[in-house]
């Protein structure tokens, strides 16, 4: 995943971005949706009717132009985005609260997964 990311972030942008093409459009507004909306716990199918295509495009445009799901990238972001608030000293139970997880220890173990350190590492250092 993260060799994924760090290839496309080549092209100097947030990590996914592509270079500007009619065919990539939707994918960029779907990245543009998520980044706005990256506090709100939403599904693929809401995140599909935010960027104005199907669940199934919606799918099918992760798959090809980031190499994950569109959960999985969505996630990914909010983790990456809680790191800095649990530097800050924020409480786990705020940052999981904050960015829409449904409990303290399942954004505990998406973040585990994501960066293979608990949330407690990145708060404590």
């Amino acid at each position: 995943m993260e060799q994924i990311l760090l290839s496309l972030s080549e092209y100097g942008e947030e990590p996914g971005a592509v270079p500007y093409s009619s065919g990539n459009h939707n994918y960029r507004r779907a990245l543009r949706v998520m980044e706005e909306h990256i506090t709100l716990p939403l599904t693929t199918a809401e995140l599909a009717q935010l960027a104005h295509v199907s669940p199934s495009l919606l799918k099918k445009l992760f798959a090809r132009y980031a190499g994950v799901g569109v959960m999985e990238y969505f996630r990914t972001r909010k983790v990456n985005a809680a790191i800095p608030l649990l530097r800050e000293g924020s409480s786990v139970q705020d940052v999981a609260a904050h960015f829409g997880f449904s409990s303290p220890g399942y954004f505990a173990t998406v973040f585990r997964r994501v960066t293979g350190k608990t949330p407690g590492y990145y708060h404590n250092h």
